[in-house]
């Protein structure tokens, strides 16, 4: 069973995907637009344009993955994923299990864009074009990955894994666990003006 919304989705309170499919290709999808907004996938697919997570100021969104499959369609050089999207917006990722694919626009996954934002994987399949922590002036990002499969799958210019991009934003890179590949380009991680990335126990695959 497919369930189709032509118009963006605005989650302002709490929503579950457990099952079917979930169709909402034609515009962004706002996970805590100006509210607070929760969606959980469990099983099922769900197809999304662009997904923002915490959307304005105020918002504050948390999408959970546990299972099924997450694809977000958008091409060219559109964000597909924004967690904390504007100032003084909240968002939060959590990757449990099942698999969330970002990989058609040339655009990173942006953690913290201009707002404060938080991803964690510890299971399941991550795969991106890259990622960027910590973007605007005054943003902040994490990417914490303690588990799972973790791909960087960016070909063009640019580095998979971006932390602190402009001056006064705040990046950061915890990896206790799991796998990272970013075999497509030079360099698995830049750091720029306020970032870290720390590697424990995990395995990590960068182009040679």
């Amino acid at each position: 069973r497919s369930t189709l919304f032509p118009y963006t989705t605005l989650f302002r309170s709490e929503r579950w995907v457990v099952g079917g499919q979930l169709v909402a290709t034609n515009a962004d999808t706002s996970v805590g637009r100006f509210g607070v907004g929760a969606l959980t996938q469990s099983n099922g697919v769900v197809l999304v344009r662009a997904l923002n997570v915490g959307d304005n100021t105020g918002g504050q969104g948390t999408l959970t993955m546990a299972g099924g499959t997450n694809i977000v369609t958008v091409g060219s050089s559109t964000v597909p994923v924004s967690v904390g999207r504007v100032a003084n917006s909240t968002g939060t990722v959590w990757v449990t299990g099942g698999q969330l694919v970002a990989t058609n626009s040339t655009s990173t996954v942006r953690v913290g864009e201009t707002g404060i934002g938080q991803m964690t994987v510890s299971n399941g399949d991550v795969r991106v074009t890259g990622w960027t922590m910590g973007l605007d002036a005054g943003s902040q990002g994490t990417l914490t990955i303690a588990g799972g499969t973790n791909w960087a799958a960016r070909t063009s210019s640019g580095n998979g894994l971006v932390a602190g991009h402009f001056a006064s934003a705040t990046g950061a890179v915890w990896m206790s666990g799991g796998l990272l590949i970013a075999t497509n380009r030079e360099q698995i991680h830049a750091i720029g003006r306020s970032g870290s990335v720390q590697i424990g126990r995990a395995s990590c695959r960068e182009r040679v």
